[in-house]
């Protein structure tokens, strides 16, 4: 069974990628149209574009700090969601 850390810091010791397989994994188990699959599938769509953009352009444009930030809150919102759906250590 699939288990995360509480809410409280597990932002700072979680990593955007196995993050990104737990929504990967909500999306998959929870195959129905229900809410929480598809905002999974969004987060695990989110993390895609930002580790690869389309094109390689657009990534050289994005200043680095910018992809940081937006990795940090996107880091956010996928502990937040997870916490939510799957049980808690």
């Amino acid at each position: 069974m699939l288990r995360i850390p509480t809410r409280k810091g597990a932002d700072e010791r979680m990593d955007l990628n196995i993050l990104a397989v737990f929504c990967q994994k909500i999306a998959e188990a929870r195959s129905d149209n229900s809410f929480e699959a598809h905002h999974a599938r969004q987060l695990k769509y989110e993390w895609t574009l930002l580790v690869d953009p389309p094109t390689l352009s657009s990534r050289l444009l994005k200043a680095q700090q910018e992809i940081e930030t937006h990795a940090e809150e996107l880091k956010g919102r996928m502990v937040n969601f997870l916490s939510g759906v799957l049980p808690l250590d």
